[in-house]
């Protein structure tokens, strides 16, 4: 995820600004403590920032929810499956009309 929420003015900012603006992190402490917690727009959720080969050696910096168990969509193992949907079948006549 490379946006997050801000939750004092409702504006969700990339995280270069969240890294950089002084409004957000404060940086005369040593570790960088946030000014405002990044906030997930989906799901609401405080987020964290990963730096660059995280738990992927591949990925770039990005925010992450540092929370189990949030729900939220936008992991991969939270989206909802096609569950209970059944197979259907080929309409072949109905191709042909809108061709």
């Amino acid at each position: 995820m490379d946006k997050a929420l801000n939750k004092k003015d409702g504006i969700i900012y990339p995280i270069w600004e969240w890294m950089s603006n002084t409004k957000f992190i404060d940086k005369n402490s040593e570790e960088r403590n946030f000014n405002t917690e990044p906030t997930c727009f989906i799901c609401n959720n405080t987020l964290s920032i990963r730096p660059k080969g995280g738990s992927a050696k591949s990925e770039n910096i990005h925010f992450w929810h540092n929370k189990h168990g949030t729900g939220c969509p936008t992991i991969e193992k939270n989206r909802l499956r096609y569950i209970g949907l059944k197979e259907t079948y080929c309409d072949y006549s109905n191709s042909i009309i809108e061709r």
